[in-house]
């Protein structure tokens, strides 16, 4: 019971982080340090055992560091940077590329809806709203933090600790399948 509760909050983590970027642009530290931190606890809860956590840490670092280099280029945020690595972990060697893959299409439809939105003109109780403002702003980037926010749970069943949980996987599957499907067609 308790490894269910440890092991769900991750995707509660990667959902609120996605609101504070869609709303603010910015995903405050203590979100990814939370995922970090609650992946070791599931770890320890599930009995994952230390050459694999070990090496679950060694894909959040490795991601870490192409996301300072990201970073320093002006291509990505300091909190996406962050926020991937600490799905990194999550995630683990094995299922990085597919995870990459999956932000990877997300956040270029989101891209092209948000730079779509920009050129349309909008109601004006959208105005209204300061993140609205914000987001269809030209001068903004795109919050690629949602991208993340909904890869890490799009590709959540399949992760090794979840794996370990036959309920929560199965309940995943049958909550997310529907929206796997509709952006398997949006990415073709």
């Amino acid at each position: 019971m308790l490894e269910t509760i440890i092991v769900l909050l991750f995707p509660l983590a990667l959902l609120y982080a996605a609101l504070c970027d869609l709303a603010s642009y910015q995903i405050p530290n203590w979100i990814s340090l939370a995922i970090v931190a609650d992946f070791f606890a599931g770890a320890l809860a599930t009995s994952l055992d230390i050459a694999a956590i070990g090496w679950h840490f060694s894909a959040g670092l490795a991601t870490l560091l192409v996301g300072i280099l990201l970073f320093a280029r002006g291509l990505l945020g300091g909190g996406d940077a962050k926020l991937l690595a600490a799905c990194a972990v999550w995630v683990g060697w094995p299922g990085l590329p597919r995870f990459c893959l999956v932000v990877a299409v997300l956040g270029g439809l989101l891209a092209l809806l948000v730079l779509g939105l920009r050129r349309v003109r909008l109601p004006a109780w959208w105005a209204e709203r300061a993140w609205i403002r914000r987001l269809l702003s030209a001068e903004q980037g795109i919050p690629y933090g949602v991208a993340i926010g909904i890869g890490g749970v799009v590709v959540f069943k399949d992760l090794p600790l979840v794996a370990d949980l036959p309920l929560v996987a199965s309940a995943a599957s049958q909550v997310l399948e529907p929206w796997r499907a509709a952006l398997t067609l949006a990415a073709i």
